[in-house]
């Protein structure tokens, strides 16, 4: 695959809480985030699946399933089929290629499961609604907010008035906190949302996060709180802001190890290749740009035909000058027209996983994650 174009850096005119969350990281991040062609970059499968999983939750928090516990079940879980179906055929073709069918993607039945299960629970105590939308003036699902000055919006996936509570569900396998635990980007996150809800006079007191094992974390939010974090959000946005109007890229990049982890811009961000070191591989992962020196060696496994790439490490979270690289899928390296990697050809493997051949200079592919791209 050929590596995306990295966006132009313009000013971004407001923050969501995902865009601020970005921001925090990577000045860089926020930038591709806001105008990036995104679907230039395989999709997470626990992207797709969680985003189809909000989408069963916010049907269901508009009392749009029946409320018969069964008919409802059956109904959420064949919602959840059809969002899922829709964005997969709308999919990156690596995320494709090695998921051939929806059924095949990495928890795809625990996440229907849950959605199912989630929804059942909150359609039960729901009356169904009789209009397309919800106002925010009582609250209710996916209710668009917007601060006074337009700088901050946002869309918490429940507000609940009546107990002065905000709620966001977390679908994910892995959380970054787990159980009554609130991670601080959690944290950040439901005093965006208060801020967000005083911002349109609607009282809140708390924030509800809620797992998709359904665990709850509880956050108190007072209105200092809430204010406090839409204030930091509203100086972050300048200075990035300050920073675009002078800045390229690469420049605006803040390459670490930490900023780096499970980040989709390292195929494309220079400043990462350029500052990444082996020191960042137990942080952030196994990262290669490498020349590949030998013509690729190709077999058949139970499968498909795989390819052997023998490699001189350039740079990256890898260290040894000479890597093997093993079973990479032929199709993997051929989507979007290109060519099997020829004896002088630079590829970046992004996500590579260590083998079980013993030695520090072989890695392999994981079906999950790794991408390889042609520089």
């Amino acid at each position: 695959m050929k590596i995306p174009q990295i966006p132009t850096v313009k000013t971004i005119s407001h923050f969501t809480p995902s865009l601020y969350e970005a921001a925090l990281r990577c000045k860089a991040l926020a930038i591709w985030s806001a105008f990036g062609e995104r679907n230039t970059l395989p999709q997470s499968s626990n992207a797709i699946l969680g985003s189809c999983f909000h989408k069963v939750l916010e049907l269901a928090n508009k009392g749009q399933f029946p409320q018969d516990k069964k008919a409802c079940y059956d109904a959420a879980r064949q919602v959840f089929e059809e969002q899922v179906q829709l964005q997969y055929q709308n999919a990156h073709p690596l995320l494709k290629s090695k998921f051939r069918s929806i059924d095949r993607l990495p928890y795809y039945y625990l996440f229907r499961e849950r959605a199912a299960l989630h929804a059942t629970d909150i359609a039960l105590q729901k009356q169904p609604s009789t209009s397309p939308g919800i106002s925010k003036l009582v609250g209710g699902a996916e209710v668009s907010l917007v601060s006074r000055d337009g700088l901050i919006k946002g869309r918490p996936d429940y507000i609940n008035i009546a107990k002065s509570e905000v709620i966001d569900y977390k679908s994910g396998t892995k959380a970054e906190a787990v159980g009554t635990e609130l991670s601080v980007s959690e944290i950040r996150q439901l005093r965006l949302y208060a801020h967000l809800c005083l911002e349109n006079d609607i009282q809140i007191s708390q924030g509800i996060i809620v797992r998709g094992n359904n665990q709850h974390a509880t956050l108190t939010i007072s209105d200092q709180d809430a204010r406090t974090e839409g204030d930091a959000a509203r100086v972050l946005l300048a200075e990035l802001n300050a920073a675009a109007a002078h800045q390229t890229f690469q420049e605006m990049a803040e390459p670490s190890p930490e900023n780096c982890k499970g980040c989709s811009c390292i195929p494309l961000c220079e400043a990462f290749w350029e500052q990444a070191t082996p020191e960042w591989a137990n942080e952030c992962g196994l990262h290669l740009e490498a020349e590949v020196i030998e013509p690729p060696n190709p077999s058949i496994n139970s499968a498909s035909r795989v390819i052997t790439l023998q490699t001189n490490a350039i740079r990256g979270t890898f260290s040894p000058a000479q890597v093997t690289i093993q079973q990479i899928p032929e199709n993997w390296l051929m989507l979007d027209g290109e060519n099997i990697p020829e004896v002088g050809d630079v590829i970046r493997l992004v996500n590579a996983k260590v083998t079980n051949s013993g030695s520090s200079s072989v890695v392999g592919v994981d079906k999950f994650s790794t991408s390889i791209w042609m520089v």
